[in-house]
């Protein structure tokens, strides 16, 4: 049996090449979708445009880049992840590289420019994900009693695990984020974006342990810049935090002195996940989402977009109790 899939119409929209519309798609500055995006107020980072453009350039364009879109169909779809798989690619690298295409031609077919969603029906790759290490309380005792090379690093883990921040959020701290028991969590920094709101677009408040707070105004002090956000991490380079790159260097060093045999597949955002594992054991998780700042479709809008003080407080004696003898 014949069946006609598509058909493309000389200089109609389905006419573009891939490489054009891909291109286009995914340029910060121009595309049609990612303006929609903010319109909508959805936050779109620079960082993910940038790893999503790769993944064009190596992948889609290299395979397709001459064709029309509207000639892309599932079995094109079924080509790429074949050809990924030959590549010896882990089933979410995989998935990421043809989510940087399907999203673009659903777009294109949600807008008219194509008659049919190429992704419909397509099976994407089961994951198997690799369980993040985390350390263990006794491991966590021993390197927040090593003196570390820079005691910087030392005190942007000591927040980290106290408070779950991310590793962007505790970059864009300055003095105006920090209160008298608590850290204003209202903004992110990342290389290719700068300052932004913070991920999931919610600001939040988590608890400050007063050893953590005197030494985050201590080093705050001694930002020399008058001018500017004045970070509390700050670095040579005005406007500018410090590259977090050094802090898992130390946190690594930390842990390799303490003899942690797993030290190198400990990164920062491991303090986020002890945080949450310990956290959990004390508090109800609609209480701890408020604190971590984590989302879920379905919870989303079964709770409050603001931290009831009572919920703070909950938050507050859970970590006194947990940490509060870990830093002294």
């Amino acid at each position: 049996k014949n069946f006609i899939s598509n058909v493309i119409y000389k200089d109609s929209n389905a006419d573009i090449t891939v490489k054009e519309f891909l291109t286009n798609f995914w340029d910060y500055d121009n595309s049609p979708y990612i303006k929609q995006k903010k319109e909508r107020g959805h936050a779109i980072h620079k960082r993910h445009i940038i790893s999503t453009n790769a993944y064009i350039q190596k992948h889609w364009i290299a395979l397709f880049g001459d064709r029309p879109i509207g000639s892309i169909v599932r079995k094109d779809l079924d080509t790429l992840l074949a050809k990924l798989t030959e590549e010896n690619l882990a089933g979410q690298t995989k998935n990421k590289i043809i989510r940087a295409g399907t999203i673009a031609f659903r777009w294109a077919f949600a807008e008219g420019l194509i008659d049919h969603d190429c992704s419909i029906g397509f099976t994407y790759c089961a994951l198997n994900t690799k369980k993040r290490q985390i350390l263990t309380t006794e491991q966590v005792q021993k390197i927040m009693s090593l003196e570390w090379k820079d005691d910087s690093a030392k005190l942007a883990s000591k927040i980290a695990m106290t408070t779950g921040m991310r590793c962007g959020e505790i970059l864009a701290l300055t003095e105006k984020s920090i209160g008298k028991d608590k850290i204003y969590v209202e903004k992110n920094w990342a290389r290719e974006d700068g300052l932004k709101v913070p991920k999931n677009g919610e600001t939040r408040e988590v608890k400050l342990l007063p050893e953590i707070r005197k030494e985050l105004l201590r080093l705050a002090e001694e930002n020399p810049y008058t001018e500017g956000p004045r970070f509390i991490f700050y670095s040579s380079v005005d406007y500018k935090p410090v590259e977090p790159r050094y802090w898992i260097v130390s946190l690594r060093d930390a842990c390799k002195r303490a003899g942690i045999e797993n030290y190198k597949e400990i990164d920062f955002h491991s303090w986020r996940h002890y945080f949450t594992t310990l956290m959990r054991q004390s508090i109800s998780p609609e209480v701890l989402r408020k604190a971590t700042g984590h989302k879920s479709d379905k919870m989303l809008n079964l709770y409050s977009d603001h931290t009831l003080e009572s919920d703070f407080e909950h938050i507050s004696t859970a970590v006194e109790q947990v940490f509060g003898g870990m830093i002294k």
